[in-house]
């Protein structure tokens, strides 16, 4: 899972974006996952793979301090998604496939 590597692939479309080498690997196609600041709200990240904006791969995934939100589902296998209850604030996983 750890590689050491400074090469990215994914190009900046816009200024806020940030990309941050890292040494997670993409579970999908084994690229490098980057974390990239959200447009509309460049404190919040998100991570995705380095080949996303070449369309070779299009994993996403959560930020949670700073580290990939990486779980796959126990039904189906697919990557788990946290998200934050605008009711009460309380984070809670959701798998998209069901």
């Amino acid at each position: 899972m750890v590689e050491n590597t400074t090469d990215n692939s994914i190009t900046e479309q816009d200024t806020s974006v940030r990309k941050d080498t890292t040494d997670y690997t993409c579970p999908k196609c084994g690229g490098k996952l980057v974390r990239l600041a959200r447009k509309d709200s460049p404190e919040k990240h998100f991570w995705g793979c380095d080949k996303f904006y070449s369309d070779e791969c299009r994993f996403l995934c959560d930020d949670v301090d700073g580290v990939p939100f990486l779980r796959p589902c126990p039904e189906c296998g697919e990557n788990l998604s946290r998200k934050i209850s605008k009711k009460s604030g309380k984070p809670y996983i959701v798998c998209f496939n069901k």
